[in-house]
């Protein structure tokens, strides 16, 4: 069952770049972490990094006009016809982990 939100997935945004976030190897010298523990962190950092980059450099080929606008702050009173719940339901995507044909009714 859906909830009232549409917030279930957080999303990249601009106001929280990959490079506001603290690098791993600040945390490893603090807590004496193992040289592999290290480079798998750093690897995985780099990693999220990447498809973070990816992802802004997407959004911004798409030209979105309102990037910081979500399903949230969406006026569904303005059109009393659309179904709050299938639409949350939708951008949830739970019908494509499920490996369903058609849109949850």
């Amino acid at each position: 069952m859906p909830s009232a939100s549409c917030a279930s997935r957080e999303w990249p945004t601009r106001s929280n770049p990959a490079s506001s976030r603290p690098r791993p190897i600040t945390q490893a010298q603090a807590d004496h972490w193992a040289p592999l523990d290290l480079v798998a962190a750093l690897v995985q950092d780099e990693l999220q990094r990447r498809q973070d980059r990816l992802l802004q450099r997407r959004m911004k080929l798409a030209g979105f006009r309102d990037l910081g606008k979500t399903l949230d702050t969406f006026d569904f009173d303005f059109n009393r016809k659309l179904d709050r719940r299938l639409v949350c339901d939708l951008a949830a995507g739970h019908f494509v982990d499920k490996q369903e044909a058609e849109a949850p009714r």
